[in-house]
């Protein structure tokens, strides 16, 4: 032992998933460092009996502390008291056991993240810790970040609560949109409450370790990586997967596995199986299913018919006499070893971390029954965001052993689903085996590279950009209006751009706190997100102030936004950036950088502003709109005659606030070397025309500034998303699509007559609603309404081009018009608020390719109505009846409309193909910012 140079201390946590993982890392790292090495391994006596057995390198010692903590065997029963004695009761045996380790000295603590103390003993005794999480990237996310559920009003749940799993949680760093219920459901609970915050306190002392170590692997969560890096000042090592043990040979791929076959007999029998015929079925070795859904499983397997191995280690003989002949049952297996076994060809599994690891690493999709704890995150990134597997139990409860029997998962389902589930012919299985494929072969990887445990690829540190590779000679600063409605376009646009020119870089400007709701959008490497305090208020709160938003926007964000600038190593060719950041033009040109603003809306709403001085000149504001909203404006240069009511809402309330801004906002573009608009120069030549006359410097209609080019990148997403094999099974034209948009929303009694009305009309229809989901199901039949499909979130440009998909009701917002104009489906108007209102009348009245569902006089279905109050009320009689009309295609307005929308699609899609106007615009404006970072050149 004398020559050894190097003593590490691991201490895990006392469960046998996180011993495992710890162990592996152990392992490989007795296997892969260059110079001689010493590990002390840390457990209890009990586990010492456990694991004394298992095979270990010479240089991993094993070191005991007493049972101070509740065993092994009991652990389930109560996890909360078994969590609190591990925090309360381990440290003092820990730190006497360093005290007899002499020589070597140690070096380094390894200790499972879930522990708070052993931080605390590394910095009083000056040993360097390495936390190590043991679960996967996007949970540690949720934890760190869990002061943000608490904000939100999602964290404690008071149990039972089931509707609450339909809220969303938009807003963790670095973590798709997600129900709550994807996240974790014992710990969301009152009653588990002590336990929650024994975690959340552990995690938080991360922040005073030397490393942070991760079983997962950077590629399988790469945003999350590239957002927590941003926290820490120190290295983020992802090594995963940490549960492949560095004993087995990639090289053989698992499938020689002859030197045991003739000892293991599941080995065997799996040898006689046909290629990718079994389904692998394991719940982990921690909780179980209760005995009434395992009764319902075991039948289910059976009348399924199909080939499966069980690892069942408490129901072996029952499981065995319910299953009939096509299984193997078993208490026990090595199960990397059968998972990459030819004969397996799906695995059920309770979702457990290193379980989805190994699915990944061997290649193989997963049916998910998550049971607790993280087990519900993983099963919504298998299924939702990796499109590897497929979710058995699709409540908002599960049944664990010791719960109340909610939400059962019957026989008959189970038997359809593995039926359908390990059909090799079925499109949804071939979709799923080919990107299981694409995954594993990143893990494999990712595997190999482990050999030198390179750190997550190094993410800048807020604000500042690092050196940018020499093949870059254009770069980008843009910056957006902090909403979603703005910051998607400008995304959009920017992932063109790089698109377009391989040299081109675009730092991409938004808040922290979008950074969170952002981060794991997929975007091309060459944009890259760089962030500014959160100086504003949250998105969460910004419309019930939305005056006080945009002035906090107009005066807080301009500081910070020059720090940035100033730490940014490459200069800046061009910056583009929301034309309602007002300063943006004064910072552009005092620092002789060209500013391209960006306009977010339609051409018309900007030429309204532009020339308000002729509203106010022609005696139209300020007006009483129910007196007067009918007067006709012919004045406003480009824009056909319209009425005073059709002007953005700016009469009274918060819009009348923030007319200043928007003035302000039009004027300032004078300043600008750029306009660009996020229109189609064909929907709104007459206004573009007029601007172009007016302004010195080019303007570029670049639209539909919407994700078009992704639809060809996710053509296998209708295979995976429940709301998409609904709109498969309708007929085609039949469904209303209904969203009214991520910002405002109706009146709580407007939203009552809306659902009735909608479900008077008889029509079938998918409805987006993100916080009323439980209450607009209530008005059907629940979960099994066979009428309409309602969801918190969905992939909205994707829906609107399904062929089932006849009409959209809709709030009217840009974006969301350009959506539907591209996919030729025709709308249901209902504008909310702001620039809704014109749009609405462009869509009618000069588009003809809608139906107003709000009548005239300045009314709109806004949420500021009030509950008690009838008036502007839209009827559910008027509702449905219009409904019905609408949706009606085969009457002569139905086929008018839809031969109009046509018409303009087809105009929508000349404008972005090669050689349209946007098209060349967007070329245009490349060549023109690609001079070099000086104004004076485009003068």
């Amino acid at each position: 032992m004398a020559t050894m140079t190097c003593h590490v201390v691991a201490m895990p946590y006392p469960g046998r998933s996180h011993i495992n993982a710890v162990m592996n890392l152990c392992k490989q790292l007795s296997a892969r460092v260059k110079y001689d090495i010493l590990i002390t391994f840390v457990v209890t006596q009990e586990w010492f009996g456990l694991l004394r057995s298992d095979p270990k390198p010479d240089n991993i010692q094993f070191a005991t502390i007493p049972n101070v903590v509740p065993s092994e065997h009991v652990r389930a029963e109560d996890l909360s008291g078994f969590l609190e004695a591990v925090s309360t009761k381990l440290e003092a045996p820990f730190e006497e056991l360093l005290d007899g380790l002499h020589e070597p000295p140690v070096k380094v603590i390894i200790a499972d993240s879930i522990m708070a103390w052993p931080i605390h003993v590394g910095n009083r005794r000056n040993i360097p810790v390495a936390s190590f999480w043991p679960l996967s990237a996007s949970m540690f996310s949720v934890f760190y970040h869990f002061d943000l559920l608490k904000q939100r009003g999602h964290y404690p749940i008071q149990a039972p609560d089931v509707e609450s799993g339909d809220k969303i949680v938009d807003y963790i760093p670095g973590i798709s949109t997600t129900p709550l219920s994807d996240l974790s459901d014992r710990l969301f609970h009152s009653n588990n409450e002590k336990m929650a915050e024994l975690i959340i306190e552990a995690v938080s002392k991360v922040t005073k370790v030397q490393y942070l170590l991760s079983t997962s692997v950077y590629e399988l969560e790469s945003q999350v990586f590239d957002v927590l890096k941003l926290k820490f000042s120190f290295p983020l090592y992802s090594m995963g997967p940490i549960s492949i043990s560095p004993q087995i040979q990639l090289e053989n791929t698992f499938d020689d596995t002859t030197n045991i076959s003739t000892v293991v007999e599941y080995i065997q029998w799996l040898d006689s199986q046909p290629e990718a015929s079994v389904l692998y079925i394991s719940f982990g070795s921690f909780l179980s299913v209760s005995d009434t859904q395992l009764d319902e499983i075991v039948a289910g397997i059976r009348t399924g018919g199909v080939r499966h191995m069980w690892v069942a280690r408490e129901n072996v003989s029952k499981i065995k006499d319910g299953c009939g002949d096509v299984g193997f049952v078993v208490p026990w297996c090595d199960q990397l070893r059968v998972l990459c076994h030819p004969s397996i060809g799906g695995f059920w599994t309770h979702c457990g971390w290193n379980s989805t690891l190994e699915a990944i690493f061997a290649g193989v999709p997963m049916l998910t029954f998550p049971i607790t704890a993280d087990q519900h995150s993983n099963s919504k990134q298998i299924v939702e965001e990796w499109k590897i597997g497929c979710k058995v139990n699709d409540k908002k409860k599960i049944i664990c052993a010791g719960t109340d029997q909610i939400s059962l998962v019957r026989r008959d389902e189970i038997s359809v689903l593995v039926e359908r589930f390990m059909d090799p012919d079925s499109i949804g299985m071939k979709v799923m085996k080919n990107r299981v494929k694409e995954l594993q072969k990143s893990c494999q990887l990712a595997f190999r590279k482990t050999t030198s445990l390179s750190p997550v690829p190094k993410a800048p540190s807020m604000g500042t950009l690092q050196t940018v590779e020499p093949t870059t000679d254009c770069h980008v600063v843009a910056m957006p209006y902090p909403g979603r409605g703005h910051i998607n376009p400008l995304m959009n646009i920017c992932k063109e751009l790089v698109s377009r020119n391989a040299r081109l870089l675009v730092t991409f400007v938004i808040t922290e706190e979008w950074l969170g709701l952002l981060g794991s959008d997929p975007k091309p490497d060459r944009v890259r997100f760089r962030t500014v305090p959160n100086v504003i208020p949250s998105e969460h709160g910004r419309a019930k102030n939305f005056s006080g938003f945009f002035q906090s926007v107009t005066n807080n964000l301009k500081a910070p936004f020059e720090e940035l600038l100033d730490r940014l190593d490459t200069p800046v060719n061009v910056i583009i950036a929301d034309t309602y950041l007002i300063w943006m033009t004064d910072v552009g040109n005092r620092r002789n950088i060209p500013v391209a603003s960006l306009w977010p809306m339609s051409a018309s709403v900007f030429s309204v502003f532009r020339h308000f001085d002729l509203v106010e000149q022609n005696g139209h504001f300020p007006i009483d709109l129910s007196v007067r909203g009918h007067e006709i404006v012919d004045y406003i240069p480009g824009i056909p005659t319209i009425r005073v009511e059709d002007l953005p809402t700016i009469f009274e309330g918060e819009g009348r606030k923030v007319l200043k801004w928007a003035k302000e906002a039009t004027s300032k573009v004078s300043k600008a070397q750029f306009l660009l608009s996020t229109s189609v120069y064909e929907l709104e030549s007459q206004v573009f025309d007029a601007l172009k006359a007016k302004f010195p410097f080019p303007v570029y209609p670049l639209g539909p500034s919407i994700p078009h080019s992704q639809l060809q990148t996710c053509s296998n997403y209708s295979d995976t998303a429940d709301y998409f094999k609904w709109l498969d099974s309708q007929p085609q034209g039949s469904v209303l699509y209904i969203s009214l948009g991520s910002f405002l929303s109706v009146s709580a009694a407007q939203l009552d007559e809306l659902v009735a009305g909608i479900r008077g009309s008889g029509t079938r229809y998918l409805w987006v609603a993100r916080d009323n989901v439980s209450k607009i199901k209530e008005y059907g039949t629940g979960d099994d309404d066979e009428l309409g499909f309602v969801v918190p979130w969905c992939d909205q440009l994707r829906v609107l081009c399904h062929a089932s998909i006849g009409g959209f009701w809709t709030h009217c917002g840009w974006n969301s018009t350009l959506e539907a104009i591209y996919s030729g489906v025709p709308m249901l108007t209902c504008p909310i608020f702001w620039d809704q209102v014109p749009d609405s009348k462009q869509i009618v009245e000069d588009w003809k390719i809608g139906y107003n569902v709000i009548k005239k006089g300045g009314t709109t279905m806004s949420s500021r109505t009030t509950d008690d109050d009838d008036q502007g009320l839209v009827k559910r009689e008027k509702i449905a009846e219009l409904v019905k009309k609408f949706m009606n295609k085969e009457s002569s307005d139905g086929k008018v409309m839809s031969k109009r929308v046509k018409e303009i699609q087809e105009v929508c899609r000349k404008a972005i193909a090669k050689g349209g106007s946007s098209d060349s615009n967007l070329d245009a404006f490349i060549r023109n910012i690609s001079h070099g970072p000086n104004i004076s050149k485009l003068n």
